[in-house]
């Protein structure tokens, strides 16, 4: 009995110091005296952040951005860091489609046929479990998709310069939309028509850094959003 005593004393003290150092190390205060957190302390910082956040989730995660944004690969290092499943909205178009690509069935099929496919699948998406999801660029450009992304989900935008698109997109051939022309140029076109729209979002993340730096802008604009 006496062991068991010890026991939870130790794990409450275990708790209190985690959530003290938690606390003061987001502070304004702790800010002010160490700067950023140091790297032994950080990762700390974001497990505790991403519990908080996923006990306050209430509908599912919609990354949103040009091509080259990341929103795949940073959609599922999202998702594992909240312990949500994530899911690719062009992965289920392509199983709806028989096993056409997103531009395979905008080319066969037409883009009236591409875009209400696609609208149906993000509703069946969001109609879902809590959940991390990703979206083709241009699906927030349909006024009634990007409805229900605006009224069934927190949406992040991941913003990033001209010149991380381009890096990332890479070879301008695996992209449809930059065939036939400056890649340069179109990117700038969909910058101005694009953003406009992208503003909506319930928040904007630099997705300019590394992958650790843009997770972690990811669950410190949730955290930021659910401490409003």
């Amino acid at each position: 009995m006496k062991h068991k005593g010890y026991r939870w004393f130790f794990v409450n003290l275990s708790t209190f110091a985690r959530n003290y150092i938690y606390v003061f190390c987001t502070s304004d205060l702790s800010k002010r005296l160490i700067g950023t957190p140091t790297s032994c302390i950080y990762p700390f910082i974001m497990d505790k952040t991403a519990e908080q956040i996923r006990s306050k989730l209430d509908r599912p995660i919609v990354m949103i951005g040009l091509m080259g944004a990341g929103k795949t690969d940073m959609g599922g290092r999202l998702a594992k860091a909240l312990g949500l499943n994530f899911v690719d909205s062009d992965d289920i178009i392509t199983e709806r489609a028989e096993g056409l690509m997103p531009t395979e069935v905008f080319q066969q099929m037409g883009e009236e046929h591409f875009r209400k496919l696609e609208r149906e699948v993000i509703r069946d998406i969001l109609a879902g479990p809590v959940q991390v999801v990703s979206t083709g660029g241009g699906a927030m450009m349909q006024p009634q998709t990007a409805e229900l992304v605006w009224a069934g989900a927190l949406s992040i935008w991941l913003k990033a310069n001209i010149d991380t698109y381009l890096a990332r997109i890479g070879n301008p051939a695996s992209r449809p939309m930059l065939h036939g022309g400056d890649p340069k140029a179109i990117m700038e076109d969909l910058i101005k028509r694009r953003y406009p729209v992208y503003e909506k979002a319930s928040m904007v993340v630099d997705a300019n850094g590394d992958k650790k730096t843009v997770l972690n802008n990811c669950l410190a604009a949730l955290n930021e959003y659910y401490d409003r």
